[in-house]
């Protein structure tokens, strides 16, 4: 039950795979967004991971925070290899992102507000960025970057846009 008030607290469906290193996740069952005042964001920058037993640990441990307001959204993240950061946000009615990492030093940040937004992203060997923002509805983002060092952006506002990238 929502403290604010009184009534049930409507969850999101969230997936985290780490195949090596460590994982933050944070998740936040939702009510109506007027009931969420704040939230506390991870980021690289916060990365104090790491087992007390492995404190070497830190070196390879990747971190991914999300942040879902709404009802519906979903969120599926795969990391696997060392380093990575991911920061993922919907808020909205029924998005949907899929997101992969693999490799080391990837960095991913997604933003998307609005309904019905979609996003299906991967990236794969070293120290690739990708930033994509999609604010309105019914957007879709499909992007693949593989390789080493690649930057990608996708800013989408507005509904029924579609952007492919593929570095």
């Amino acid at each position: 039950m929502n403290h604010l008030t009184s009534q049930p607290l409507r969850s999101h469906r969230m997936r985290l795979l780490a195949a090596l290193g460590c994982v933050v996740a944070m998740s936040m069952p939702t009510a109506h967004a007027a009931d969420l005042a704040s939230t506390s964001e991870l980021g690289p920058s916060d990365l104090e991971l790491g087992s007390r037993a492995d404190p070497g640990a830190r070196r390879l441990a990747s971190v991914a925070s999300i942040e879902q307001r709404g009802t519906g959204n979903t969120a599926d993240l795969d990391q696997q290899g060392s380093r990575h950061a991911a920061q993922l946000i919907q808020r909205g009615e029924g998005n949907q992102l899929r997101a992969s990492q693999s490799g080391q030093s990837q960095q991913l940040t997604v933003m998307q507000y609005g309904n019905a937004n979609d996003a299906a992203l991967r990236q794969a060997g070293s120290a690739n960025q990708l930033d994509v923002l999609q604010a309105g509805s019914s957007n879709s983002a499909n992007a693949v970057q593989a390789g080493s060092r690649n930057r990608g952006q996708i800013d989408q506002q507005g509904s029924f846009n579609r952007a492919d990238l593929t570095q």
